[in-house]
């Protein structure tokens, strides 16, 4: 619940939840409640978005902006798509089934763009941030800096080996189609299929650093079998932003 949240003596968030069905909002309270547990994240403010912004953005269900200033992050929550919980998980489901969102399971389907929102408020990848070493609010990005660099290390990483699996398959295709593979070729183009597919975090992951970190951070967290280059991903969301216990 929205009280929940406020009332979180780890990162207290003042939440709005008007506009959502209950079981989006008691969702996402739940899955942030605990995100929060393991986290420190700037997140302060959650509240559904302008009903002009929210039609114009009708595909995008959140949005994360940072206040460097203040050192805060507040999320926007589209309540044309979270005011009905069982289209909204359908909605995830269907992206899931398509490679856009990570393979995750039923049961946490929900949690999905949470998580994922959850990941812009720990760290983004193209802001401007201060110049100055810390900012007046006292808040120091040098972590955040850091961060970034190893992200960037991991995305390239990531674009390379796929990159790497596809060159080694298209000759092998090639043979499929126009010559006359051996069952050593068919066994080989298998081992790669598996490969990409167990490398492979979402579609949405390629499509620039931001949005890789965040895919990887959700996939780590919620993913049926995440990639190896979301654990490591998440690792450096952890060594940086993670709460010390």
């Amino acid at each position: 619940s929205a009280e929940e949240l406020e009332q979180s003596t780890l990162n207290p968030v003042k939440a709005d939840f008007t506009g959502l069905d209950v079981r989006s909002a008691e969702s996402i309270s739940k899955t942030l409640t605990g995100l929060m547990g393991d986290y420190e994240s700037p997140l302060q403010k959650i509240e559904p978005m302008e009903k002009t912004s929210a039609f114009m953005q009708k595909s995008t269900p959140a949005q994360t902006s940072h206040n460097y200033g203040t050192a805060s992050a507040e999320m926007k929550l589209n309540p044309l798509i979270m005011q009905d919980y069982d289209g909204y998980v359908n909605r995830v489901s269907k992206a899931v089934g398509r490679g856009q969102f990570p393979q995750i399971p039923a049961d946490r389907l929900d949690q999905y763009v949470p998580t994922h929102e959850f990941a812009h408020t720990l760290l983004t990848m193209g802001d401007k941030l201060p110049v100055a070493r810390t900012n007046w609010a006292g808040m120091d990005y040098t972590g955040t800096r850091r961060a970034r660099k190893e992200v960037e290390k991991i995305f390239s990483d990531y674009k390379a080996e796929l990159s790497q699996i596809e060159q080694q398959k298209k000759p092998l295709l090639d043979k499929l189609l126009y010559g006359s593979p051996t069952e050593q070729d068919r066994k080989e183009l298998l081992r790669l299929d598996e490969l990409k597919k167990s490398v492979t975090i979402s579609t949405y992951a390629g499509t620039n650093p931001d949005e890789f970190m965040a895919e990887a951070f959700t996939d780590a967290r919620i993913g049926s079998e995440p990639s190896k280059y979301s654990k490591q991903v998440e690792a450096v969301l952890r060594k940086y932003f993670g709460r010390k216990k």
